[in-house]
């Protein structure tokens, strides 16, 4: 009983700040209900956006088996999460230098023999990843879509949950499922919206307003809406050119939009107590 507290003393203690006492930076968990809801486009160009103000950032493609980051990025690393779920590298060995303010962890895709993450293998990311967090301003971590028990600890895990939706009903709905299982996980605070891909400003807020209705009806919690984003075939043309869009496009009003909840990103870092 005793080790076992002083274990819990000591993750608590990695969890505020990391190696040798300095604190840490802010941890993200960037989720979607269901796929296609344009999740790990908004990850790459807040943390474009972020390390383009001279915060260090490190992003971490946490879909694990089906990785895509590193081929938006059009960037092919030679240590990846496989190896470090395979116990043949530690987490610091994956990072990938992208530029002096922005490192990727990069995940794999398509292997048969790859590691299952489950709570177990998640908490042992967090206490090496705790650890690393000193380095950095913020971590934004790519989960996988969905709900399940790997995306659910990982989130509980993070400072911070942002779920990516789009205004179709069923990735609202998909969303308010999310929201649902977080809570009875207990997570009840730093969640917020991002409504992705829509036609009008209008037609996300509409959105927002219809999903925090139903959470504050049926879950009795306040959602915070972070931003609307809305769609651009600029966007279709930087992931097809394995493009940055805020670098390519940084005049545009989408690149605005995003250059908006990245700064808010960091409005929500301050305010956060480990």
């Amino acid at each position: 009983m005793i080790g076992q507290a002083e274990r819990l003393h000591e993750l608590n203690r990695l969890k505020r700040y990391g190696r040798k006492g300095k604190k840490r930076g802010v941890i993200f968990g960037i989720t979607s209900g269901k796929g296609g809801t344009g999740k790990s486009f908004m990850t790459i160009s807040m943390a474009h956006s972020l390390a383009r103000n001279n915060n260090k950032v490190l992003v971490v493609d946490l879909d694990a088996n089906l990785s895509n980051i590193n081929i938006m990025m059009n960037v092919k690393s030679e240590k990846n999460l496989y190896q470090y779920l395979r116990d043949s590298v530690s987490l610091e060995e994956t990072i990938y230098h992208f530029s002096n303010t922005l490192h990727f962890i990069f995940g794999e895709s398509g292997r048969t023999d790859h590691p299952f993450m489950n709570a177990n293998t998640v908490e042992r990311f967090f206490t090496q990843l705790w650890l690393l967090a000193k380095k950095y301003d913020f971590i934004l971590l790519d989960t996988a879509a969905g709900a399940g028990e790997d995306v659910i600890t990982i989130l509980k895990n993070s400072d911070a949950r942002i779920i990516v939706t789009t205004p179709e009903p069923t990735a609202v709905m998909d969303a308010y499922a999310l929201i649902k299982l977080l809570k009875f996980a207990g997570v009840e605070e730093n969640k917020y919206i991002i409504v992705n891909m829509t036609s009008t400003l209008m037609e996300g807020k509409t959105a927002y307003d219809n999903l925090d209705k139903a959470i504050k009806h049926f879950l009795k919690e306040n959602l915070k809406l972070l931003g609307i984003v809305e769609r651009d075939p600029k966007i279709s043309k930087s992931i097809i050119n394995q493009s940055l869009f805020i670098g390519e496009f940084s005049e545009s009003r989408i690149a605005r939009q995003i250059i908006k909840i990245s700064k808010d990103l960091k409005t929500i870092r301050d305010k956060i107590e480990f």
